[in-house]
């Protein structure tokens, strides 16, 4: 499935190679996941931490009912599920994109 952000002239919008880095850190979740567990203070345990961290904040600012699909599409290209249109989920995506951006410093 190809990502596709909404066009728009909103606050949220970020530069495609912006975006496209959250995309894959956001892929890279589980592997994180891992590396943060680690008993000790590494470069790569530190990095993995604040990654988890700045995603766990940016889903502070999604509605409940969307943050479980939003990180299924996401993650693994599953289809929003149906509890809202589309251009509300790629609006909610959008938002989730760009405040990751900002916690992680990429914008």
């Amino acid at each position: 499935m190809k990502e596709r952000p909404i066009v728009s002239h909103s606050n949220y919008t970020l530069p495609k190679p912006v975006r496209e880095q959250c995309i894959w850190i956001i892929r890279d979740m589980n592997r994180l996941r891992e590396v943060a567990g680690a008993e000790y203070e590494a470069p790569d345990v530190i990095t993995a931490r604040m990654r988890i961290a700045a995603l766990e904040q940016s889903l502070e600012t999604i509605p409940p009912e969307y943050r479980e699909g939003l990180l299924r599409n996401i993650s693994g290209g599953v289809p929003f599920g149906m509890k809202a249109s589309e251009s509300t989920w790629l609006r909610w995506k959008q938002r989730l994109l760009y405040t990751f951006a900002m916690h992680l410093g990429l914008y």
